[in-house]
């Protein structure tokens, strides 16, 4: 969300992606913004993240452009179970 402080927002973000090091963003979304300028300085931004995934479709379309973005709803981190693949788009936890 833009914020009357984002410009220094910004700069906390660009001071934690650390050269050689991966970067990425998780289960976020963007918005809402009122300026063009705060759009780009994040694009530019999350241009140079290892990935991007959105939670919501209106943010995955903002960025969609951009190589490293992806869109899903659920995040798992962690599951010890067995994984099943039912189609090539579907999984089935057990």
């Amino acid at each position: 969300m833009q914020s009357d402080d984002w410009r220094y927002k910004l700069l906390a973000y660009r001071k934690k992606m650390i050269k050689g090091k991966p970067f990425y963003i998780i289960g976020s979304n963007f918005g809402p913004y009122k300026e063009k300028e705060y759009f780009d300085y994040y694009k530019c931004l999350f241009d140079k993240a290892d990935d991007i995934c959105f939670r919501e479709k209106l943010s995955y379309n903002l960025f969609s452009d951009l190589k490293n973005v992806i869109m899903s709803r659920i995040l798992l981190f962690q599951y010890l179970q067995q994984i099943k693949q039912l189609k090539k788009d579907k999984l089935l936890f057990q």
